[in-house]
């Protein structure tokens, strides 16, 4: 178990939600921006800010978190 009391299998598990959760707050975000948009395209532009990462650096590794924005 980790400090937290968490085991690792437990800590994965809340990663995985937490991340999740952040791709359904984007879809409602890309919904508001784009209210005409079929399913089919709200997913495909989630895709593309998952794969740009706008908030990171330059020099960014793919799995560095990111520090700030903007």
């Amino acid at each position: 178990m980790q400090e937290d009391g968490l085991t690792p299998a437990e800590r994965l598990s809340i990663a995985f939600d937490l991340f999740e959760f952040g791709e359904d707050l984007m879809r409602q975000n890309l919904r508001r921006q784009h209210p005409s948009a079929t399913p089919a395209r709200i997913e495909s532009l989630l895709l593309e800010w998952l794969q740009n990462r706008p908030f990171a650096q330059p020099d960014d590794p793919v799995l560095r978190p990111i520090e700030k924005f903007g």
